[in-house]
């Protein structure tokens, strides 16, 4: 699983890193509260979805309250747990992962999986 996230980690950082101003002086915490949002929206959907499973509360009730609520905390947690460190992560990571097979449809999953990620919530509090 750790592995995933550093994945996921360095193709956003790559992103951000590749921008023509602003990538190299902000990549790193741009990556970070991308993936810490993408894993906390994730980990919010999962929790609405089995509180309607076990209340009956709608998944729209329960990401209202939690947005306004938990989110921030959540996010301020998950940003300082995935937060490495090491300053040269990303470059160890570059190295890594620089000739990576299959580079290109991995880094449309991740962009796909950061996507899905924020339009979720977005549909569920909205249709559900």
């Amino acid at each position: 699983m750790t592995k995933i996230i550093q994945y996921i980690y360095y193709r956003i950082a790559s992103v951000a890193w590749n921008a023509s101003s602003w990538g190299k002086s902000v990549y790193d915490g741009f990556a970070y509260a991308v993936l810490g949002t993408c894993i906390t929206f994730n980990a919010l959907l999962i929790f609405s979805i089995l509180r309607y499973a076990i209340t009956g509360a709608y998944p729209s009730e329960t990401i209202d309250f939690f947005l306004k609520t938990i989110y921030i905390p959540l996010m301020i947690v998950s940003v300082f747990f995935l937060h490495s460190k090491d300053k040269k992560a990303y470059k160890k990571l570059e190295a890594k992962y620089k000739n990576d097979q299959y580079r290109e449809l991995k880094g449309w999953l991740i962009a796909i999986y950061c996507i899905l990620s924020f339009f979720s919530v977005v549909i569920v509090s909205c249709v559900w």
